[in-house]
């Protein structure tokens, strides 16, 4: 199967779980990291898929690989959520388009690959993209949202772990890098448990917890999971650029989303859908995706 309709696939998985993620931390949950602990403990409900998948015996370097992506997801995944927590869904979806950012440098430190004029003209783009973005018109006054700090790490450690996939996918069954990968998740996410702060919040969050929210959880936890297995299956077969480039797609369906739902159900998701707002958030979108394809077929 070609790269191109699994990074489809994987980008509209995650744009589903990117609005359940928002609307599940607004309105359900009080701490973000619970939510979190929660859906990488769901996670183990993936393994069972790789029950009737003939999985090999991991070599070292494989075991390294595996949980060095892990990790990779895990630190993307708790600066994704905390950034989730303070900043309109939208706009951090649209900061996702800035890990190609940080895939270039990582090439440029770690494999000596020099930067050519159309790379860092889509550089100063992305930059630009980035600002927009996470810019908010507020009282005649425009102002950057403290998510874009968060989004940045998020997407630092999210180009390390599509490089170590890439990379670590080459000469490996993909089904058992992901099965590997994804038991790697579940000692990871226990990590949380060493902060005392989160250990309290924990006890008191789990008071509010009923059946049917984490069935809710558990289906967003799924989809995200999906959308995993479909973005590294597409890693492993297509360039890391032309896989990031399809990202515009999850942009624009999220944006689009998430206005409609403002529109119609402001109970459950609402944003800035004044003009000065929309056209900031449309020019961010432009200026990211353009950038993201300039540096795919350059």
């Amino acid at each position: 199967m070609s790269w191109i309709p699994l990074a489809l696939l994987a980008y509209l998985c995650w744009s589903l779980s990117n609005l359940g993620d928002k609307i599940l931390i607004t309105n359900k949950f009080k701490h973000p990291f619970s939510y979190l602990f929660l859906s990488f403990l769901i996670s183990g409900v993936v393994l069972l898929g790789g029950l009737g998948v003939e999985i090999s015996r991991p070599s070292l370097s494989l075991s390294l690989f595996t949980f060095l992506a892990a990790l990779g997801y895990v630190l993307t995944s708790v600066f994704y959520i905390k950034a989730v927590s303070i900043e309109e869904i939208s706009r951090v979806n649209m900061l996702w388009n800035i890990a190609p950012i940080f895939s270039l440098i990582i090439a440029w430190i770690l494999l000596g690959e020099k930067l050519s004029s159309v790379e860092l003209i889509a550089l100063l783009i992305l930059l630009v993209g980035a600002f927009l973005a996470s810019a908010h018109f507020k009282n005649r006054k425009t102002v950057l949202s403290y998510g874009l700090v968060y989004m940045i790490l998020a997407a630092l450690f999210y180009a390390g772990y599509a490089v170590t996939v890439r990379y670590a996918t080459a000469g490996t069954a993909f089904f058992t890098f992901y099965f590997y990968f994804t038991l790697w998740l579940l000692p990871l996410a226990f990590t949380l448990l060493l902060s005392k702060s989160f250990r309290s919040s924990l006890r008191i969050e789990k008071k509010s917890w009923t059946w049917q929210l984490i069935g809710w959880v558990m289906l967003v936890a799924i989809v995200a999971r999906a959308g995993v297995l479909f973005n590294q299956w597409a890693l492993s077969r297509g360039p890391v650029a032309l896989v990031n480039a399809t990202e515009g797609f999850q942009t624009i369906f999220v944006f689009v989303a998430a206005v409609l739902l403002t529109r119609f159900r402001p109970d459950i998701l609402k944003e800035e859908i004044d003009r000065k707002n929309v056209l900031l958030k449309i020019g961010g979108a432009v200026f990211l995706v353009v950038g993201i394809l300039l540096l795919a077929f350059q």
